[in-house]
């Protein structure tokens, strides 16, 4: 096992379901994210955490939390809606997806709803970058003559990505260096989304534009 694996393995995220007291109070905003509460019902906040819930809330001390409702109401770790991850796309997608089960059972999650923040850039490649042996064998149907394309996804301005990307800064190595230019022509739905929204259309964004034969690279 390499370093980089066994670092990357020590890097998790873990979401977990706070469980509120009875008298944890459900304001006017909290009442628009949760129009399906149910009254009675189990009221929770959904956080992700650096460490093990189990160690950071250790004989269920909500404390130390960051979240001035879970310090005043928590009472317990959830357990079975308690994830860990290695990805921001699993951190963000579980909290999604557990958000949504929840309040489809009628459960309100006291979290604010997730900001618009986030957009899909598409980068135009130098053909240069279709000659590498790695970019071939994810695109084995690719039509050279067609243009070469990055997707990502970032919650900065993308011109302002790009140039990062330039720069050698968070870079794609296939960006720094064959970056040509944004060309934003290849996007299909408008910025700004939410994070979910943005890495689930740059993954399917990918997808589609390497179905239609272009040379794709990016879109995790």
């Amino acid at each position: 096992m390499t370093h980089s694996t066994q670092r990357r393995r020590r890097q998790r995220t873990h979401v977990c379901a706070i469980l509120l007291g009875d008298s944890s109070p459900i304001s006017r905003r909290f009442q628009r994210v949760n129009p399906e509460y149910i009254q009675g019902n189990p009221k929770v906040v959904i956080e992700h955490l650096k460490v093990n819930p189990k160690i950071a809330y250790a004989n269920d001390n909500f404390e130390e939390s960051s979240n001035r409702i879970v310090r005043d109401h928590g009472i317990a770790i959830l357990g079975e809606h308690s994830t860990h991850h290695t990805t921001r796309w699993g951190v963000v997608s579980s909290i999604d997806r557990t958000t949504t089960l929840l309040r489809g059972a009628g459960w309100a999650v006291l979290n604010s709803s997730p900001p618009m923040n986030s957009s899909v850039y598409v980068v135009e490649l130098d053909k240069a970058v279709g000659e590498i042996a790695r970019v071939r064998r994810i695109n084995p149907d690719a039509d050279p003559n067609l243009e070469h394309l990055y997707v990502g996804q970032t919650g900065l301005d993308p011109q302002e990505r790009f140039e990062r990307h330039m720069r050698g800064h968070q870079a794609s190595p296939d960006v720094r260096r064959f970056g040509l230019h944004l060309n934003m022509t290849f996007l299909r739905r408008d910025n700004p989304m939410t994070e979910v929204e943005a890495l689930r259309e740059e993954n399917s964004l990918a997808a589609s534009l390497r179905s239609k034969k272009h040379t794709v690279v990016g879109g995790h």
